[in-house]
């Protein structure tokens, strides 16, 4: 797990992007912004849509979830 933390608008956003778009395994990017959320179960429902964007799993690459903004889900 790697955390991308700094102050607000410095680009946080905007690098993960840009390691989304240089990686070459799937990916899964989901924000936290949207107010309808609820808590820890939609953490869980993002890394269960990550998991299932693998591909192949016998060659073990894995995939990538991005959570924005993570720091807005309670709990």
């Amino acid at each position: 797990m790697q955390v991308l933390a700094g102050p607000r608008q410095v680009g946080k956003t905007t690098i993960a992007r840009q390691v989304m778009d240089s990686v070459s395994i799937p990916v899964h990017f989901a924000t936290a912004d949207e107010p309808t959320l609820r808590g820890r179960m939609w953490i869980a429902q993002q890394w269960d849509i990550a998991r299932l964007k693998i591909t192949d799993r016998r060659q073990k690459k894995g995939a990538l979830l991005i959570l924005d903004e993570a720091q807005k889900v309670s709990e």
